[in-house]
């Protein structure tokens, strides 16, 4: 998965267009938030460990 966004990513920053530049690394985002969830939610236990504060963590 992470061979797969690597690809998409180098292929997004080449989008001439500003708002399809744009929306294509949205997407990127969209895909690595999905697998994310799928991970965390196979887990049987969760752990957090903060170590400093997140801004955009807030949101």
């Amino acid at each position: 998965m992470k061979r797969i966004l690597m690809g998409l990513s180098r292929e997004a920053s080449t989008v001439q267009k500003r708002s399809a530049r744009i929306a294509a690394f949205k997407e990127i985002a969209g895909q690595i938030g999905k697998a994310n969830e799928e991970m965390i939610t196979s887990c049987d236990v969760g752990l957090g460990l903060l170590d400093r504060l997140e801004l955009d963590s807030s949101a």
